[in-house]
C-alpha cells in the first residue's frame, strides 16, 4: 500500500511538473509573442501599409468633395473612404446620391441614386 501511494505521489509529482513545466513554456511562449523584435515588426508593417495608403492618395478629402459636388451638384452630407475611394452622399432636391471619385485619379467611378 506504502509503495502504490509512493508511487501515485510520484506520479502525481510528474503530472504536476508536466503541467508546471507546460505553463512555464506558454508564459515563455506567450512573452516571446510581445517581444520588442515582434513589436517593431509589427510596428513596421503598419506603417508600411499605412505609408502606401497615403502614397496612393493623390486627392485630398476636400478636393475630391470638390469634384463630386461638380458631378452631382447638391447638399454635402458626409463621406467615408476605403481602398482609396471617397465615398460622398449628396442631397438633392429631397433625395440622397451616393457619389464615389477615385483618391488615385479624381475620376467620379459613379453617382448612385439611395432612394
Amino acid at each position: 500500500m506504502i509503495g502504490k501511494l509512493a508511487v501515485g505521489k510520484a506520479i502525481a509529482g510528474s503530472a504536476i511538473g508536466k503541467a508546471a513545466a507546460g505553463a512555464a513554456l506558454g508564459v515563455m511562449v506567450g512573452a516571446s509573442a510581445v517581444s520588442p523584435t515582434f513589436a517593431a515588426d509589427a510596428h513596421h508593417i503598419n506603417s508600411a501599409q499605412t505609408a502606401s495608403q497615403h502614397q496612393v492618395k493623390h486627392f485630398s478629402e476636400n478636393q475630391a468633395r470638390d469634384i463630386a459636388l461638380k458631378a452631382k451638384p447638391g447638399t454635402f452630407k458626409s463621406v467615408s473612404f476605403h481602398n482609396n475611394i471617397y465615398s460622398y452622399i449628396i442631397h438633392k432636391d429631397g433625395h440622397d446620391f451616393k457619389v464615389t471619385v477615385d483618391a488615385k485619379t479624381g475620376t467620379v467611378l459613379n453617382i448612385i441614386p439611395l432612394d
